[in-house]
């Protein structure tokens, strides 16, 4: 496994998991042995194990010679983790598989940006051979829904999402997560339908709309889209109730860890 780098969402000087620093320590190591590439081969004694990206061999011996905190410590972070679903471990008789719950989701990095370039990078030159398809050529190419290719849909979403909405991405991906639990031709299963999400969403910005508060009015009122022809000005001034979607999101775990660090802390 190569050398290389993992994201530190900065949503997490929001929660109580970086105030927590024996296991704001676990979980950054926890990251960072992480594996990201696909079928990995391991071999632990005599036995060859094949990791996904996300999952990594764990041994609290090991952890604690590595992160400076005692084994009992390790155990007690490994404890709350998994309480927060952040991750989960499988054991076995000789060691355990720990895997990192939404990996995809918050360390999705295109092939080849986490690989070493070997030859030196000009202004001239780009910094990565990887050429993100313009938005206009991507409804030549869509894709079937069934047999797997629902996760092909997810991960062009992830990769093509417009520099001017990044800031808004993960509230972008809840959006996408809403709409698999709707009926299923309610659901986004081409490319032409993500590229017209990504449509609509640009138009609520030139609009002067906050993205974010568009997405959960959409979900609030089960909207299919958030269509700029749909949102009044007053919508924005009443008080929202927010959509939760039957999975985790980021801000569920977030909030998670709020309440279990000021259980924790008031003990």
């Amino acid at each position: 496994m190569d050398d290389g780098y993992v994201r530190l969402w900065r949503k997490s000087l929001k929660g109580g998991l970086i105030k927590n620093h024996n296991v704001w320590i676990f979980w950054t190591w926890c990251l960072m042995k992480a594996n990201h590439e696909k079928n990995y081969k391991q071999v632990v004694g005599f036995q060859e194990i094949i990791l996904q990206p996300g999952q990594f061999i764990f041994g609290r011996k090991i952890a604690a010679t590595e992160t400076a905190l005692s084994e009992q410590k390790i155990r007690t972070c490994l404890s709350f983790l998994k309480k927060c679903k952040n991750l989960t471990i499988k054991p076995t008789n000789k060691f355990s598989i720990i895997s990192i719950i939404n990996w995809k989701t918050y360390q999705y990095i295109e092939e080849g940006v986490n690989q070493q370039v070997n030859q030196h990078v000009t202004s001239n030159q780009p910094a990565s051979n990887h050429k993100q398809e313009p938005l206009n050529n991507l409804n030549k190419t869509p894709l079937n829904p069934h047999k797997g290719k629902i996760d092909e849909i997810k991960d062009f979403l992830f990769k093509n999402i417009p520099p001017e909405l990044k800031q808004n991405d993960l509230k972008i991906i809840e959006f996408y997560e809403y709409r698999q639990h709707k009926a299923k031709k309610q659901r986004y299963q081409t490319t032409k339908a993500i590229t017209g999400l990504f449509r609509d969403l640009n138009n609520c910005n030139a609009a002067g709309y906050d993205l974010s508060t568009c997405l959960d009015i959409t979900m609030e009122r089960g909207w299919q889209t958030p269509s700029v022809d749909y949102f009044k000005p007053e919508m924005f001034t009443s008080t929202l109730v927010k959509y939760s979607p039957k999975i985790k999101t980021m801000a569920d775990r977030e909030r998670e860890e709020k309440e279990l660090f000021a259980n924790r802390t008031m003990t």
